[in-house]
Protein backbone atom coordinates (compact mmCIF):
# COMPACT_ATOMS: atom_id res chain seq x y z
CA UNK A 1 0.00 0.00 0.00
CA UNK A 2 0.73 3.56 -0.10
CA UNK A 3 2.55 5.30 2.03
CA UNK A 4 -0.13 7.88 2.49
CA UNK A 5 -2.34 4.88 3.18
CA UNK A 6 -0.21 3.38 6.16
CA UNK A 7 0.36 6.74 7.50
CA UNK A 8 -3.15 7.71 9.44
CA UNK A 9 -2.54 4.04 10.89
CA UNK A 10 1.10 4.81 12.26
CA UNK A 11 -0.33 7.98 13.49
CA UNK A 12 -2.80 6.05 15.33
CA UNK A 13 -1.14 3.53 17.07
CA UNK A 14 2.03 6.10 18.05
CA UNK A 15 -1.05 8.56 19.32
CA UNK A 16 -2.34 5.18 21.49
CA UNK A 17 1.00 4.13 22.65
CA UNK A 18 1.81 7.93 23.86
CA UNK A 19 -1.44 7.91 25.35
CA UNK A 20 -1.09 4.89 27.01
CA UNK A 21 2.32 5.82 28.45
CA UNK A 22 0.35 8.86 30.17
CA UNK A 23 -2.31 7.37 31.56
CA UNK A 24 -0.04 4.19 33.21
CA UNK A 25 1.46 7.03 35.62
CA UNK A 26 -2.18 7.89 37.09
CA UNK A 27 -2.89 4.06 37.04
CA UNK A 28 0.30 3.28 39.19
CA UNK A 29 -0.50 5.68 42.09
CA UNK A 30 -4.41 4.29 42.16
CA UNK A 31 -2.81 0.78 42.62
CA UNK A 32 0.02 2.27 45.22
CA UNK A 33 -2.88 4.15 47.10
CA UNK A 34 -4.85 0.73 46.85
CA UNK A 35 -1.64 -1.00 48.66
CA UNK A 36 -1.91 1.34 51.26
CA UNK A 37 -5.86 1.34 51.76
CA UNK A 38 -5.44 -2.39 51.81
CA UNK A 39 -2.23 -2.37 54.43
CA UNK A 40 -0.57 -4.58 50.84
CA UNK A 41 2.13 -6.93 53.53
CA UNK A 42 5.70 -5.70 52.43
CA UNK A 43 6.14 -9.74 51.71
CA UNK A 44 4.19 -11.95 50.18
CA UNK A 45 3.45 -15.53 49.46
CA UNK A 46 1.85 -16.84 46.25
CA UNK A 47 -1.35 -17.90 47.55
CA UNK A 48 -3.47 -21.48 46.65
CA UNK A 49 -5.21 -20.85 43.28
CA UNK A 50 -7.38 -22.82 41.07
CA UNK A 51 -8.59 -22.00 37.81
CA UNK A 52 -11.89 -23.04 36.16
CA UNK A 53 -12.18 -22.41 32.43
CA UNK A 54 -16.31 -22.24 31.93
CA UNK A 55 -17.50 -21.97 35.64
CA UNK A 56 -21.29 -22.68 34.27
CA UNK A 57 -20.13 -26.17 34.16
CA UNK A 58 -20.56 -27.88 36.87
CA UNK A 59 -18.72 -31.09 35.64
CA UNK A 60 -15.29 -28.75 35.13
CA UNK A 61 -12.53 -29.77 37.69
CA UNK A 62 -10.55 -26.67 38.53
CA UNK A 63 -6.43 -27.01 37.86
CA UNK A 64 -3.82 -25.07 40.29
CA UNK A 65 -2.75 -21.77 38.67
CA UNK A 66 -0.05 -19.51 38.95
CA UNK A 67 0.05 -15.77 39.39
CA UNK A 68 2.78 -15.90 36.30
CA UNK A 69 0.33 -17.49 33.99
CA UNK A 70 -2.82 -15.63 34.98
CA UNK A 71 -0.92 -12.71 34.05
CA UNK A 72 -0.87 -14.45 30.35
CA UNK A 73 -4.56 -15.85 30.55
CA UNK A 74 -5.67 -11.86 31.95
CA UNK A 75 -4.88 -10.57 28.24
CA UNK A 76 -7.37 -12.39 26.41
CA UNK A 77 -10.46 -13.39 29.19
CA UNK A 78 -12.03 -11.88 32.08
CA UNK A 79 -11.25 -12.98 35.36
CA UNK A 80 -13.43 -13.49 38.83
CA UNK A 81 -11.48 -13.73 42.07
CA UNK A 82 -13.74 -16.02 44.65
CA UNK A 83 -13.48 -16.89 48.36
CA UNK A 84 -14.12 -16.76 51.74
CA UNK A 85 -13.36 -13.36 53.60
CA UNK A 86 -9.57 -13.13 54.48
CA UNK A 87 -8.15 -15.97 51.82
CA UNK A 88 -6.25 -13.32 49.95
CA UNK A 89 -8.50 -12.26 46.87
CA UNK A 90 -7.60 -8.68 47.14
CA UNK A 91 -3.99 -9.72 47.37
CA UNK A 92 -4.13 -11.77 44.53
CA UNK A 93 -5.73 -8.44 42.65
CA UNK A 94 -3.06 -6.40 43.78
CA UNK A 95 -0.34 -8.78 42.78
CA UNK A 96 -1.94 -9.54 39.41
CA UNK A 97 -2.04 -6.10 39.12
CA UNK A 98 1.50 -5.10 39.68
CA UNK A 99 2.45 -7.74 37.51
CA UNK A 100 0.20 -6.56 34.40
CA UNK A 101 1.76 -2.89 35.27
CA UNK A 102 5.19 -4.38 34.26
CA UNK A 103 4.22 -6.89 31.17
CA UNK A 104 4.89 -4.78 28.09
CA UNK A 105 2.06 -6.91 26.42
CA UNK A 106 -0.97 -6.58 29.00
CA UNK A 107 -3.85 -3.69 29.04
CA UNK A 108 -3.43 -1.16 31.70
CA UNK A 109 -4.69 -1.93 35.00
CA UNK A 110 -6.78 0.55 36.94
CA UNK A 111 -7.55 -0.88 40.43
CA UNK A 112 -11.10 0.32 41.71
CA UNK A 113 -13.15 0.02 44.84
CA UNK A 114 -16.55 -1.81 43.94
CA UNK A 115 -18.83 -0.26 46.55
CA UNK A 116 -17.22 3.26 46.48
CA UNK A 117 -17.64 3.21 42.87
CA UNK A 118 -21.31 1.97 43.19
CA UNK A 119 -22.47 4.45 45.52
CA UNK A 120 -20.96 7.24 42.95
CA UNK A 121 -23.92 6.50 40.73
CA UNK A 122 -21.14 7.31 37.64
CA UNK A 123 -21.32 5.12 34.38
CA UNK A 124 -17.48 3.63 34.88
CA UNK A 125 -15.21 5.70 32.83
CA UNK A 126 -17.03 9.12 34.21
CA UNK A 127 -15.73 8.13 37.70
CA UNK A 128 -12.55 7.26 36.60
CA UNK A 129 -11.60 10.33 34.74
CA UNK A 130 -13.33 12.35 38.16
CA UNK A 131 -10.89 10.89 40.06
CA UNK A 132 -8.75 13.47 40.95
CA UNK A 133 -5.82 11.19 40.64
CA UNK A 134 -6.40 10.86 36.54
CA UNK A 135 -8.28 15.35 36.70
CA UNK A 136 -4.75 16.55 37.89
CA UNK A 137 -3.34 14.96 35.31
CA UNK A 138 -5.34 15.92 32.81
CA UNK A 139 -6.16 12.36 31.97
CA UNK A 140 -10.24 13.11 30.33
CA UNK A 141 -13.04 11.12 30.07
CA UNK A 142 -12.19 11.01 26.35
CA UNK A 143 -8.43 9.72 26.83
CA UNK A 144 -9.63 6.90 28.45
CA UNK A 145 -12.31 6.34 26.55
CA UNK A 146 -9.91 6.28 23.21
CA UNK A 147 -7.59 3.66 24.83
CA UNK A 148 -10.93 1.64 26.37
CA UNK A 149 -12.46 0.69 22.90
CA UNK A 150 -9.50 -1.21 21.55
CA UNK A 151 -8.85 -2.68 24.47
CA UNK A 152 -5.90 -1.00 25.82
CA UNK A 153 -8.15 -0.73 29.76
CA UNK A 154 -8.03 -3.24 31.99
CA UNK A 155 -10.62 -2.70 35.14
CA UNK A 156 -9.85 -4.05 38.33
CA UNK A 157 -13.10 -4.33 40.60
CA UNK A 158 -12.30 -5.24 44.27
CA UNK A 159 -15.08 -6.34 46.73
CA UNK A 160 -17.98 -6.63 44.58
CA UNK A 161 -19.69 -8.41 46.99
CA UNK A 162 -19.76 -5.09 49.67
CA UNK A 163 -21.73 -3.33 47.21
CA UNK A 164 -25.43 -2.69 48.58
CA UNK A 165 -28.22 -4.58 47.73
CA UNK A 166 -29.66 -1.41 46.79
CA UNK A 167 -27.11 -0.29 43.63
CA UNK A 168 -26.22 -4.03 42.57
CA UNK A 169 -28.79 -3.87 40.04
CA UNK A 170 -27.57 -0.31 38.68
CA UNK A 171 -24.00 -1.40 38.85
CA UNK A 172 -24.31 -4.22 36.66
CA UNK A 173 -26.32 -2.15 34.23
CA UNK A 174 -23.22 -0.03 34.31
CA UNK A 175 -21.05 -2.32 34.30
CA UNK A 176 -22.57 -3.85 30.65
CA UNK A 177 -22.51 -0.36 29.19
CA UNK A 178 -18.12 -0.36 30.19
CA UNK A 179 -18.09 -4.21 28.37
CA UNK A 180 -20.32 -3.18 25.55
CA UNK A 181 -18.13 0.29 24.58
CA UNK A 182 -14.52 -2.10 23.91
CA UNK A 183 -14.02 -4.71 21.25
CA UNK A 184 -12.12 -6.56 23.75
CA UNK A 185 -13.36 -5.86 27.23
CA UNK A 186 -10.55 -6.77 30.32
CA UNK A 187 -11.94 -6.78 33.76
CA UNK A 188 -10.28 -8.37 37.41
CA UNK A 189 -12.96 -9.19 39.79
CA UNK A 190 -12.86 -10.29 43.55
CA UNK A 191 -16.03 -11.29 45.17
CA UNK A 192 -17.51 -13.75 47.83
CA UNK A 193 -20.22 -15.26 45.13
CA UNK A 194 -18.96 -18.34 43.27
CA UNK A 195 -21.76 -19.03 40.50
CA UNK A 196 -21.66 -15.44 39.82
CA UNK A 197 -20.12 -14.85 35.67
CA UNK A 198 -21.58 -11.10 35.27
CA UNK A 199 -22.73 -11.43 31.88
CA UNK A 200 -18.72 -10.96 31.10
CA UNK A 201 -17.31 -12.78 27.55
CA UNK A 202 -14.79 -15.27 28.13
CA UNK A 203 -15.54 -15.33 31.99
CA UNK A 204 -13.08 -17.68 34.20
CA UNK A 205 -13.02 -18.48 37.78
CA UNK A 206 -10.20 -17.83 40.10
CA UNK A 207 -10.45 -20.07 43.51
CA UNK A 208 -8.49 -18.63 45.98
CA UNK A 209 -7.96 -20.71 48.65
CA UNK A 210 -5.21 -18.65 50.98
CA UNK A 211 -2.26 -20.24 52.66
CA UNK A 212 -1.78 -23.64 53.81
CA UNK A 213 0.21 -24.63 56.65
CA UNK A 214 3.97 -25.02 55.27
CA UNK A 215 3.26 -21.21 53.50
CA UNK A 216 2.23 -19.71 56.18
CA UNK A 217 5.73 -21.29 57.90
CA UNK A 218 7.54 -19.71 55.01
CA UNK A 219 5.43 -16.40 55.02
CA UNK A 220 6.70 -16.22 58.98
CA UNK A 221 9.86 -16.61 58.34
CA UNK A 222 10.62 -13.97 55.44
CA UNK A 223 8.63 -11.59 57.87
CA UNK A 224 11.36 -12.21 60.31
CA UNK A 225 14.21 -11.85 58.04
CA UNK A 226 12.73 -8.28 56.91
Amino acid sequence: PPISTLFPYTTLFRSLDHLFARVRGPAIQLLRNAETAWRFPTVTVAVRMRLTDKPQDSKESPRIVALDALVTIARGANLIFCGEAGVGKTTALIELSNHLLDDKDSPLPIFLNAPTWAANSQPLLNYIAGLPIFAETNVSLRDLARLHEPGKLLLVVNGWNEIGAGRLEEARERLAQFVSGSVAPHILFSTRAITDTFGLPDAKRVDVHGLDWEQQRELIGLQQIG
